[in-house]
């Protein structure tokens, strides 16, 4: 059917350089809620990205019914918009590539066919266990296939089908709170280790203590640090950003800006991601940061240009506002277990779940949020009590020159449509700058 698709828009665009990214997705969801299952939800789209060139001029357009009949018309009002167009200051060359790609590496089709009472068994354990034990229980368990093609006219065709599960639980008893999650391509996630994570955070919530305002020694998880972390991917190492003077890589290439504990890669290869980009060319594994030095920045047609630099295979459909991203962004792992570091630190603030995350300074990538569902009080290597929610406003270039420590155990995270590899992290005065109700 896709090939088809390609067919038809490429007869309806004769005598343009015409470039197509075909998206089909798949999805369900079961939500549950205070030990019941509330909601069975399924979607599926398939949808065309399309760009034309001719004469200098470009224009971007989406088409979503796929006959010939409506392919003309969509196809007849973007060439009329084209022609009023001036000329466009930068154009994207057509991609040529020889490496072409047909990956499914990452499908797994029992997930795809994941049904709502495969999904129900994956959860009724805990659902039993919290209704038995007056605890109440929230989250999602999700399924997805999704399909890319990127082709042009010239002869690209690349191809990527992915497959994903994604678990998410909060367990709550008497108001306090502990999450964990699960994010897999295939049905591995092992459901009941999840579970005691959630239900051992929520009882150490019991009883939280307020504490002041000021800067703490943090141990921030996973689940809490790609929330932070992710603001790197397109605030930070993004090309665009650093052309133009707004990220912390502005001038910096080459000088240590981190911590020499902290490495930072974007690897399309270690991580369920597109092995292409959404030009179609393929990715390449960046260094973006070694032992606390800034290497590289990632890099699209446009930027790749701009700064002279290599194009790394980052492109998100050019022309755009926003420049290249990572989309699999990596830090390396230490060598002590989360466990460890714990056991190793005398006081912290050991930080489960950051949210309402929001930049407020983009080029010291100065973020603020609260911290959520489990934040305790570290003493003398071991976990004393837990402490009432707090609001950060926190610089994480700063942050991660303060690196302490980084564990060798880590979680990939599904984090907007990236894949994000993370440890986690031991950082010394982290700023927190009031609690909150929330």
């Amino acid at each position: 059917m896709n090939n088809t698709i390609i067919e038809k828009i490429f007869k309806h665009t004769k005598g343009f350089d015409t470039h197509i990214i075909l998206n089909s997705t798949k999805g369900s969801l079961t939500r549950f809620g205070d030990n019941e299952i509330s909601q069975n939800v399924s979607t599926s789209e398939t949808r065309a990205d399309v760009r034309i060139i001719r004469d200098g001029k470009i224009v971007k357009f989406i088409i979503s019914r796929f006959s010939d009949d409506d392919i003309k018309i969509v196809v007849k009002k973007a060439v009329e918009t084209l022609n009023v167009l001036k000329k466009a200051p930068f154009i994207p060359e057509p991609t040529r590539t020889e490496v072409k790609i047909d990956s499914k590496r990452y499908y797994d089709e029992k997930t795809a066919n994941m049904s709502p009472s495969e999904r129900a068994y994956c959860i009724k354990d805990i659902l039993k266990f919290c209704k038995k034990t007056q605890r109440l229980s929230y989250g999602i368990v999700s399924n997805s296939e999704d399909e890319v093609v990127v082709a042009n006219n010239i002869g690209l065709y690349q191809r990527y089908k992915a497959t994903k599960i994604n678990y998410e639980i909060i367990v709550n008893k008497n108001n306090a709170y502990g999450k964990a999650v699960g994010y897999s391509y295939k049905n591995d996630i092992n459901f009941n280790s999840i579970n005691e994570i959630a239900v051992k955070k929520s009882d150490m919530a019991c009883s939280p203590v307020e504490i002041k305002p000021g800067r703490y020694t943090v141990i921030i998880e996973p689940l809490a640090f790609v929330e932070v972390f992710s603001f790197f991917s397109y605030l930070g190492f993004n090309a665009l950003a650093y052309y133009e003077n707004r990220s912390f890589a502005s001038g910096n290439l080459g000088k240590k800006l981190f911590s020499e504990k902290v490495s930072i890669i974007d690897d399309p290869f270690d991580m369920p991601v597109m092995p292409f980009d959404l030009e179609g060319m393929p990715r390449e594994r960046v260094v973006l940061v070694e032992n606390g030095v800034l290497k590289n920045v990632v890099t699209d047609k446009k930027t790749s240009k701009l700064t002279g630099l290599p194009y790394t295979g980052n492109s998100i459909f050019e022309p755009n506002s926003y420049g290249a991203i990572s989309l699999s962004l990596s830090m390396l792992p230490g060598k002590k277990t989360s466990d460890e570091i714990i056991a190793d630190t005398d006081r912290a603030l050991l930080v489960t779940d950051f949210h309402y995350t929001n930049p407020l300074k983009p080029k010291s990538l100065e973020i603020t949020g609260m911290t959520r569902n489990g934040t305790y009080l570290v003493e003398n290597g071991k976990i004393k009590k837990a402490v009432k929610n707090m609001r950060f406003t926190q610089s994480m270039v700063e942050a991660l020159n303060n690196v302490e420590d980084i564990s060798s155990d880590r979680k990939t995270l599904s984090e907007w449509i990236a894949s994000i590899s993370v440890p986690t992290v031991k950082i010394k005065n982290f700023n927190f700058s009031s609690g909150t109700e929330f």
